[in-house]
């Protein structure tokens, strides 16, 4: 398939659940936005986001 980048697809998918709090595996991780899995979408979410920004996406990047 096409090469998955970390992009503005995956920035606004991540805001749109920023500092959502519910995140748990019956919403898959509001929707892959809380990328370390702690149940909420906050600064540590955003730091992993900026630290993939235009690189390949990681392996099973939830944002995709």
């Amino acid at each position: 398939g096409p090469l998955c980048v970390v992009n503005l697809e995956d920035f606004a998918q991540f805001a749109f659940y920023w500092l959502e709090n519910i995140c748990d595996p019956a919403n898959n991780w509001c929707g892959g936005a809380d990328l370390n899995t702690s149940g909420a979408v906050d600064a540590d979410d955003f730091a992993i986001l900026y630290n993939a920004w235009l690189n390949v996406c990681p392996y099973a990047w939830p944002l995709k």
